[in-house]
């Protein structure tokens, strides 16, 4: 989820932007983090990269309960029904734009990766209860 572009379509100026990704890094580790350009905060993880074994389908949900105030807010991982790490750290942030985009796939890769880069999504959603596998 982000908040980069406004809804007229313009760029948001940097100070506004915030998102919460789910995201792989240079290292194959896995984590929900929520980001704008003042830095990172991990949500969940690091998750090794076997909790999402190649050649095989996977339930991936992420639940969360927007809040900028720490203990107010919740942010969880599910992958294949069990949970994979939860969190209540704040994980949107004070003053910026609301959330109004989500974005499915390989949405941005640096040069640091670590290989292939090849993902299939067969059903993206959003939804106020569980969707489960």
């Amino acid at each position: 989820m982000d908040s980069y572009v406004a809804d007229s379509g313009t760029l948001n100026k940097a100070s506004e932007q915030q998102s919460i990704n789910f995201a792989s890094f240079s290292n194959d580790d896995i984590y929900v983090q929520a980001e704008s350009n003042e830095g990172a905060t991990t949500l969940a993880g690091p998750l090794a990269p076997s909790v999402l074994s190649e050649n095989a389908w996977h339930w991936v949900e992420i639940h969360a309960v927007l809040d900028k105030d720490n203990g107010q807010a919740l942010t969880e991982i599910k992958i294949d029904g069990v949970s994979r790490g939860t969190s209540t750290s704040p994980n949107i942030f004070a003053g910026r734009a609301d959330f109004n985009r989500l974005r499915y796939g390989l949405v941005s890769a640096g040069s640091s990766g670590s290989g292939n880069l090849t993902m299939y999504v067969d059903r993206g959603s959003i939804s106020s209860t569980e969707r489960g596998p």
